[in-house]
């Protein structure tokens, strides 16, 4: 494996640390959100995600005669639903705990 010397992508006649591209750089930006609160969100977002996704796949596989592969892809699409749907039902009771 072969490490970056130049881990930011910094163009080498600009120094580390400046714009790059005409840019402004990145800061993090600060919420009031707990880092539970967006991990949850972040895990439904990338599942629905998924799931929508699959549909593509789906389509592909059955273009392609591959009932194996459409097979397989209803099933992960079938997962990311369910995971979607518990952590929606996870938010659902955090949010009514934080409530009171």
């Amino acid at each position: 494996m072969q490490y970056s010397q130049n881990p930011q992508n910094v163009p080498p006649n600009q120094p580390p640390g400046s714009v790059q591209y005409g840019q402004p750089p990145q800061q993090p930006v600060a919420t009031t959100m707990r880092d539970v609160d967006y991990d949850m969100v972040s895990v439904l977002y990338h599942a629905l995600k998924g799931a929508q996704a699959c549909a593509t796949y789906i389509q592909d596989a059955g273009r392609e005669g591959n009932q194996e592969l459409t097979q397989f892809f209803t099933q992960i699409q079938r997962e990311e639903i369910a995971l979607a749907d518990k952590t929606r039902q996870m938010l659902n009771r955090m949010s009514q705990q934080a409530r009171h």
